[in-house]
């Protein structure tokens, strides 16, 4: 199974602002093809971790590098993984400063299981 973790730049002043529409179509498209993650989003960047079969991986991938509400898009790690990080998620969704709740053990465990410099900018954007 491929695990893909990248930052991008949002092309509008708030990421935030633009997650819900994003989640509308990543959400339908996740499920049919067997990915699974989570979308991070603070002030103006996200944070998104996807996996999945390798191709379906690549296809929602490339519908991000498409996708004019991002730029700057730089991938922090890409490779294989025995289990998925959020299997019960067709896509997760973390803002910056929501209050604690569900997604907080899975997060520990992600930024655990990563190395430390992916695990950190995670932290970042949880963080209130």
């Amino acid at each position: 199974m491929r695990q893909v973790i990248y930052e991008s730049v949002s092309a509008e002043t708030s990421a935030s602002g633009m997650a819900a529409e994003i989640l509308r179509g990543a959400r339908p498209f996740n499920g049919l093809n067997g990915v699974t993650g989570l979308l991070c989003a603070a002030t103006n960047r996200f944070l998104q971790l996807l996996e999945g079969p390798t191709e379906s991986v690549e296809l929602a991938m490339n519908r991000i590098r498409a996708d004019a509400r991002h730029h700057r898009i730089e991938t922090l790690a890409d490779g294989s993984v025995e289990a998925r990080a959020f299997s019960d998620w067709a896509m997760g969704y973390r803002d910056q400063g929501d209050p604690v709740g569900l997604l907080d053990e899975q997060m520990r465990v992600l930024v655990a299981e990563t190395p430390r410099h992916i695990g950190d900018r995670f932290k970042q954007f949880v963080i209130a």
